[in-house]
């Protein structure tokens, strides 16, 4: 219905209905899919749940290629092979889990608490689109569709943050909700205190290594006037980083079914972002976005921490975590001033190791 407003707006009116229409499709039916292989997941059954999501990646893949190349469709192709794909292993997803699903009833008792749990989810969720698609569009306003290409291509660098948090947290949701509904609290506090110091030095680590190869990447994979990009995967992947430790913050609103107060740090932080690219985009360019992005990150990781410890406290290190949290911000700050006046690669090799040596030495301990 929205659609050629969305069309004249974001695209200057030169998407067809039919790129749109397989686009909702593909979104719809992927939903349907990898529900049925989340059942898989909090089941503990991870070769079930690669069948299905690898099966939905080739055959994607696939039939992608085959309608655009051997058919000639275009975009409009690409995502009506999105959309079988998705159609398909659904269809099969769900017949895989059709033994470990009640179908006797509507279970209507239980609408009112997944109601009330997951409906300000929704809204966070939502608030996390608008913020994403608002950098782009003040960039698009304010500078350039090269620095828009910039970005997202800093974006795409920086997000094998999200790539390799997203394989932890696979594992992290099931594993984490098994150990809320532990009645031994003091075991199941020092278990995620251990995690998160853990989970810290490994991931902001990588931030300080991705950092440090951004200009390598950049000048591989991308064209030459997208170089400058690699300034920006220093403050986006730290940006990326901080939204990783939402895992654990939230942990006390889970177990305290009190997920509107996630929702309120997770708004509260898209409005800060957008408020701040509103700002910094026209003053400060690229540089502004990717600002606006990591404080509105930095808020999130801290209201949402302080909420789930009101909701039910979790012993967290939180010392070592901000140490963390410091150490990596310098190593960064470092390497991008390395980058700015062209320093060597043995510099930035020096600046890397000596900073990850410092964060082992604050997050490992002998006796673990």
């Amino acid at each position: 219905f929205i659609s050629p407003l969305l069309n004249f707006w974001l695209f200057d009116g030169e998407l067809t209905w039919t790129i749109f229409a397989a686009a909702f499709a593909s979104a719809w039916f992927y939903q349907m899919m990898f529900q049925s292989a989340d059942v898989f997941r909090l089941f503990f059954r991870p070769w079930a749940y690669l069948s299905i999501t690898i099966g939905y990646n080739i055959g994607s893949a696939v039939l992608c290629i085959g309608f655009i190349w051997w058919l000639d469709m275009g975009l409009t192709g690409y995502y009506i092979g999105l959309c079988l794909s998705s159609l398909v292993m659904g269809v099969i997803g769900w017949w895989m889990i059709h033994d470990l699903i009640d179908w006797s009833g509507w279970n209507t008792k239980w609408w009112p608490d997944l109601l009330k749990f997951g409906t300000p989810l929704m809204l966070s969720g939502l608030a996390m689109i608008l913020r994403d698609t608002s950098d782009r569009l003040f960039i698009k306003y304010y500078l350039t569709l090269q620095d828009l290409g910039i970005y997202s291509s800093a974006l795409k660098i920086a997000g094998i943050i999200s790539v390799v948090s997203g394989i932890f947290a696979l594992s992290f949701a099931p594993f984490s909700q098994k150990l809320l509904h532990n009645p031994d609290t003091a075991t199941v506090n020092k278990i995620f205190r251990l995690l998160l110091r853990y989970y810290g030095f490994l991931f902001l680590s990588l931030v300080i290594i991705l950092a440090a190869l951004a200009p390598y990447i950049v000048k591989i994979i991308l064209p030459e006037n997208y170089f400058n990009s690699h300034y920006m995967v220093v403050i986006l992947s730290f940006s990326l980083s901080l939204f990783g430790f939402t895992y654990f913050s939230c942990l006390g609103c889970w177990k305290a079914k009190k997920t509107y107060l996630y929702t309120i740090s997770v708004m509260l932080a898209c409005l800060v972002s957008m408020v701040l690219g509103f700002y910094l985009i026209p003053w400060q360019g690229l540089f502004g976005a990717a600002a606006a992005s990591a404080c509105g990150m930095m808020i999130l990781t801290v209201l949402s921490f302080y909420f789930s410890n009101k909701s039910w406290p979790i012993n967290f290190d939180f010392f070592t975590f901000m140490l963390q949290i410091i150490i990596c911000f310098l190593g960064l700050l470092c390497i991008h001033i390395s980058s700015w006046y062209k320093g060597s690669f043995e510099e930035r090799f020096i600046i890397t190791v000596s900073f990850l040596v410092v964060l082992a030495l604050i997050s490992l301990r002998k006796n673990e």
